[in-house]
């Protein structure tokens, strides 16, 4: 994820891997060497030493991002509007909004939302994202029927960079 967030500056690759990286590797948990569970995980260094990098960004408590659906049900070659809205509710303004919206890489995002670059106290902006379903897809198995799409930023807000995640299910049907 370093890799990838370092060559595109995608949020995506830094904020989604957050939870679980963090969450097991980092504060109360338990030391264990890389290989001893049977896994590797030898990218968790490098992941860590980037969120030092940037400043610790720790997901937004005062920000929140919520989608207008939870589910879209689409058929295939079908264009929806995938929505979510920003909402500020801490006391000082977030700045340097950097957001991305990512689906399965066979689904096209036809038509981007404009992120603002500030959002103030109290302020809330909805972003709106064009999604088109893939044509030809194969849905006999729940695999190619169901995905998500994620809407993850990057910000700074009161007392250093902070993040913020959200998805929306996406279920492919006849």
């Amino acid at each position: 994820m370093r890799s990838a967030y370092l060559k595109s500056k995608d949020p995506l690759f830094l904020v989604v891997p957050y939870e679980a990286t963090v969450g097991g590797f980092r504060g109360a948990g338990q030391e264990f060497g890389t290989r001893s569970t049977g896994l590797v995980f030898n990218y968790v260094p490098w992941f860590l030493e980037l969120l030092t990098e940037l400043g610790q960004p720790a997901p937004a408590k005062e920000v929140t991002v919520k989608s207008k659906a939870e589910t879209l049900r689409m058929r295939r070659g079908e264009t929806m509007e995938a929505c979510f809205t920003l909402s500020n509710g801490g006391p000082e303004a977030v700045t340097s909004i950097a957001a991305s919206f990512q689906p399965r890489l066979d689904f096209t995002v036809v038509r981007m939302a404009a992120v603002p670059a500030r959002l103030e106290a109290g302020a809330s902006a909805r972003l709106c994202y064009g999604l088109r379903a893939p044509e030809r897809i194969n849905l006999s198995t729940q695999y190619n029927r169901e995905s998500y799409a994620q809407w993850s930023a990057l910000m700074q807000g009161p007392g250093g960079p902070r993040m913020a995640h959200a998805w929306v299910k996406v279920e492919m049907g006849e």
